[in-house]
């Protein structure tokens, strides 16, 4: 059974809340299932293999808690998690040069995870259910080769067919530069 927590509850935290619902068994059948790096990122992080803040625990656990409500077919819930949109972003990304080398560049696991959770899950009309991603990583960690990649997917693949689609990217600086 899933269960709905309240993490602002005094001693209740996500590490408690996944540890509940692994023991009861909830995400048995995800195990099994999902393969793709997006939920393999998110067991390795609630598992503490990968060191990861509270952010980024939140996430991997929404990820698996909705992926458990979308397999019960929950009424109340009117996504589902697209393997088939994780492999079409990911094969795209494969094929995107860094602008230094002209070469593609491996993608971290973060990266990747961060491609198939903004993308693989949708709704009902199969249109995508984020349709903003914020990341925020610390200075020459592969921000901007991704954030090229998703625009890029987006404009290219993704927005076949539309017109008029509007797309940004946007850097906020905090540090002022001298124009000497």
């Amino acid at each position: 059974m899933i269960k709905q927590f309240d993490l602002t509850k005094p001693g209740m935290t996500v590490d408690k809340a996944y540890k509940m619902q692994m023991k009861a068994g909830v995400y048995d059948a995800i195990i099994d299932k999902y393969r793709d790096p997006g939920t393999v990122y998110a067991f390795q992080v609630l598992e503490g293999e990968i060191i990861a803040g509270r952010d980024i625990k939140l996430a991997a656990f929404r990820h698996l808690q909705d992926l458990a409500r979308a397999e019960n077919k929950q009424v109340d819930f009117p996504f589902h998690y697209s393997l088939d949109k994780c492999r079409e972003v990911l094969g795209f990304a494969s094929l995107c040069p860094d602008p230094s080398t002209g070469i593609p560049l491996p993608l971290a696991e973060w990266q990747k995870a961060l491609l198939c959770l903004s993308q693989g899950w949708r709704n009902e009309n199969d249109e995508r259910r984020f349709h903003r991603v914020i990341f925020s990583v610390a200075r020459t960690n592969g921000k901007t080769y991704l954030t090229v990649i998703l625009l890029s997917y987006q404009y290219l693949i993704a927005s076949a067919g539309y017109s008029n689609q509007d797309m940004s990217y946007i850097a906020p600086v905090s540090r002022k530069r001298s124009l000497k």
